[in-house]
């Protein structure tokens, strides 16, 4: 039970100290006004690292498939004019009676 009690006690401090803050913000608040700056701060400075790498990754496929694409465009063009009409396949001959399925 000690544990259960010291993580209530530790949370209620933790929450009474934030509540302090909140309604009366003096010099002991500073650190923790600080934390919630820093976090903020790290949060933008996230977004914009992601922005900027998914920016940059579109450049780049863009870069890499567009090569691609002209060529398979151009590949099926003239596979197209290469071929002609598909060859006109003979009828199979039916089976006759004689023949038996092998088992």
């Amino acid at each position: 039970m000690d544990i259960v009690e010291s993580l209530f006690t530790y949370t209620g401090t933790w929450f009474g100290y934030v509540s302090a803050c909140a309604v009366a913000p003096d010099a002991t608040c500073r650190p923790f006004l600080a934390f919630i700056a820093l976090g903020a701060a790290a949060s933008v400075a996230l977004t914009l690292v992601l922005l900027a790498y998914r920016s940059a990754y579109g450049r780049t496929a863009t870069r890499v498939h567009e090569p691609i694409g002209l060529s398979r465009r151009t590949h099926t063009v003239e596979h197209a004019r290469r071929t002609g009409p598909e060859p006109q396949l003979a009828p199979q001959p039916a089976l006759r009676d004689r023949l038996r399925v092998a088992a």
